[in-house]
C-alpha cells in the first residue's frame, strides 16, 4: 500500500471525529459562555431604577432567563403581569442559553476537523518516515 493510500484511508474518519468532538464540546459549554457574557455585559450597562444591576450573579442569569419561559406552569399569567408592569422586558427560556451558537459552530467545527485531520496525518507520515 502506498503512503498516499495509507494517509487517505482514514481521512474522512479523522475529519468526522474532529468535527463531532468539537460540536459536542460546543453544545456542552455554550450555555456557560452565554451566562459569562451576560454577566460581563451587565457590568457596563446602567443599573436598574433602584441601583441594582440587571444580574446579580450567574445563578440570577439562569433564573431570569427561565422566569417567563414555556416551562413555567403559570407562563401566561406571568407574561400578562410583566407586560403590564415591566413593559417590553421579556424572558427567553431555554433557547436563551444557545443564542449565537450558529456562528460558533460554523467557525469552530471545520477548524477543529481540519486540525485533527492534519495532526493525525502528519503523525502517520512521521511514523512512516521513522521506519525507513
Amino acid at each position: 500500500m502506498s503512503v498516499f493510500n495509507s494517509l487517505m484511508q482514514n481521512t474522512v474518519d479523522y475529519a468526522v471525529l474532529g468535527g463531532s468532538s468539537k460540536l459536542s464540546a460546543i453544545l456542552l459549554t455554550h450555555p456557560f459562555q452565554v451566562v459569562r457574557a451576560r454577566m460581563q455585559v451587565t457590568t457596563f450597562q446602567r443599573p436598574g431604577a433602584d441601583g441594582t444591576p440587571r444580574y446579580l450573579d450567574s445563578w440570577h442569569v439562569v433564573k431570569e432567563s427561565f422566569r417567563d419561559s414555556d416551562f413555567s406552569p403559570d407562563h401566561y399569567l406571568i407574561q400578562i403581569f410583566h407586560s403590564a408592569h415591566v413593559g417590553n422586558h421579556r424572558y427567553e427560556g431555554f433557547r436563551a442559553f444557545y443564542k449565537g451558537i450558529t456562528p460558533t459552530i460554523l467557525k469552530s467545527v471545520p477548524t477543529s476537523s481540519i486540525t485533527f485531520l492534519v495532526y493525525e496525518n502528519v503523525l502517520k507520515l512521521l511514523k512512516l518516515a521513522s521506519r525507513d
